[in-house]
């Protein structure tokens, strides 16, 4: 059963996504129940559970969604949340970059989320690894291009292959993302 995402504190946190209406890749069947309405249903996937919570991609040298967001709206922070073992085959993404737009035809912008937390251990970690970008610290907002928008796009590049220290190295590496989160 994935876990509620909630905030520091056990609070709910309110998501602002109303859906993912675009994408360029098709997750593979075995990973892709509940597509696209899993990426923003404020429920995280467990690591190595990959059947529950989790889509999954496999082959895709860039993966972009397209949020629209419930309102025009000063996002405070966008997160996005996938998956890393190594030993199933599964990396954590090369660099996540969202960009965002009033009218979504037009966007502008371009930054890259940071990881909360990288694996201790690349090889043998299994683990759920949270990216994100805030747009404001402190109340100081950062982006002031970024007011009043109504979607984003969150581009994805993931690592294409199994890195040369894997058993299977060369092998296509899989993408596993759970939860698109904006506040």
């Amino acid at each position: 059963m994935p876990h509620e995402l909630k905030s520091t504190g056990g609070i709910r946190v309110k998501n602002l996504v109303k859906s993912v209406s675009r994408v360029n890749a098709t997750p593979d069947a075995k990973y892709a129940a509940g597509f696209p309405k899993v990426l923003h249903d404020r429920k995280m996937g467990i690591p190595g559970n990959y059947n529950v919570g989790w889509v999954g991609f496999q082959g895709c040298d860039t993966l972009v969604l397209d949020i629209e967001l419930a309102d025009a709206v000063n996002p405070e922070q966008v997160s996005v949340g996938f998956c890393h073992n190594a030993p199933d085959w599964v990396l954590r993404p090369e660099q996540v970059i969202v960009q965002w737009s009033k009218d979504g035809n037009r966007y502008s912008g371009r930054r890259t989320l940071e990881p909360l937390a990288l694996p201790s251990d690349e090889q043998r970690d299994c683990r759920r690894i949270e990216t994100q970008y805030r747009f404001a610290r402190k109340g100081i907002f950062r982006c002031p291009e970024a007011r009043k928008v109504r979607h984003l796009r969150i581009t994805v590049l993931p690592q294409q292959s199994l890195p040369a220290w894997h058993p299977n190295a060369g092998e296509p590496a899989w993408l596993m993302i759970d939860e698109i989160n904006v506040q």
